[in-house]
């Protein structure tokens, strides 16, 4: 794409530079480690290769997946064999074609087997080469929210006791990609409804950093530090496609200014969804430590505007479904459309020196 490694090596650390708040309770490897948690969904587990599996296992030095402690007893959404549409071509001659297929066949979709390794087996990899001793954990289901997991509702039923198992020195709490954003917002002078429920996002985030609060305490250990990850904007919220090569397709799908494409027609879409999700995550830190002057010390990791720093400094493309970008900007936007429902953020890792750009799951919004 005539971006060498040091400029990829540059974006992958803006995605997760923000978590340098997460400062070690020592860095000696002989003391016991910091003990971290990450709750999220597939923007947190990725759900690609190799992202999804980066750095998980069973050994002691792996990510812990909570929802996979073995391969024979991993959750259900965790299990199966992976099924890979563009070595096994849906029906249809055409793109879209294709897509409608795979939408319409969901077992022949990609699967997302565990253990998951994802954004927690990048933040292991960066405490090893800074020679810090974390035990890093995961709970992440996709599609979940924060209220989910509090509420134990739907896909996370039974997740908050495994949250709630452990005295967590670190928790990383990450929502899903729409839901901080305000019920509406503005566009054009147009009032626009959007997926948001700002209200709904902050009592998931109390919920639950009370309830690890509450295990720290009882296990005579002080409050985990609480680090809020913000997510970056999604380009089918500000974006509509005239290329047939890059369409937007699945629950993406929207009119403009419909619940799944708000920010269309803003002079920059990209800005002011990443300015919402600024606004929202920052209020609700803010907000608890207020409520809770004797809770757990909240922090924002800002991922998110890490993520339209590299697209503002054209290290990253702003908008994938033109026809043509130049080709020395990143490509961070998912573009292998037969694994994936539509266009959405992805990821650069530097898994052996080598560059590799990983998608996010579409289904995580």
């Amino acid at each position: 794409m005539g971006v060498n490694v040091f400029e990829r090596a540059h974006v992958a650390r803006a995605s997760v530079v923000a978590l340098s708040a997460l400062s070690p309770i020592s860095g000696a490897a002989a003391e016991a480690p910091v003990n971290i948690l990450f709750i999220g969904n597939s923007f947190t587990h990725g759900r690609y290769e190799p992202v999804r599996t980066y750095n998980a296992g069973f050994g002691a030095d792996d990510v812990h997946d909570l929802l996979c402690p073995s391969l024979a007893t991993c959750s259900g959404a965790e299990q199966g064999s992976q099924i890979d549409p563009a070595q096994t071509p849906a029906p249809g001659t055409t793109l879209s074609a294709q897509l409608k297929y795979l939408q319409a066949n969901p077992s022949s979709q990609y699967d997302e087997p565990g253990p998951y390794g994802g954004i927690p087996g990048i933040f292991l990899q960066f405490t090893r080469e800074a020679r810090l001793h974390y035990s890093v954990s995961v709970i992440a289901v996709s599609s979940a929210t924060l209220t989910g997991y509090l509420n134990n509702t739907g896909s996370e039923v039974g997740d908050l006791q495994l949250i709630e198992a452990t005295a967590w020195d670190r928790v990383v709490l990450q929502d899903q990609s729409f839901r901080p954003l305000p019920s509406t917002i503005t566009v054009n002078g147009q009032s626009i409804a959007t997926r948001g429920d700002f209200a709904g996002f902050e009592s998931g985030v109390a919920g639950l950093i009370n309830a690890v609060d509450a295990v720290a305490g009882a296990a005579g250990k002080l409050n985990p530090l609480v680090t809020l990850y913000e997510t970056q904007p999604l380009a089918s919220y500000g974006y509509t496609s005239t290329n047939a090569t890059a369409p937007i397709f699945g629950s993406s799908t929207s009119p403009p200014g419909g619940l799944n494409a708000p920010y269309v027609g803003d002079p920059d879409p990209i800005g002011a969804m990443a300015m919402d999700l600024h606004n929202a995550y920052q209020q609700a830190a803010g907000d608890y430590m207020a409520s809770n002057p004797t809770g757990s010390k909240v922090d924002v990791a800002l991922a998110g505007d890490a993520w339209v720093s590299a697209i503002n400094t054209r290290v990253a493309v702003r908008n994938p479904y033109l026809a043509n970008n130049p080709t020395f900007e990143v490509d961070l936007w998912d573009s292998y459309l037969l694994d994936a429902c539509c266009t959405t953020p992805s990821v650069i890792t530097r898994a052996t020196m080598v560059p590799i750009s990983v998608p996010w799951s579409c289904f995580s919004k």
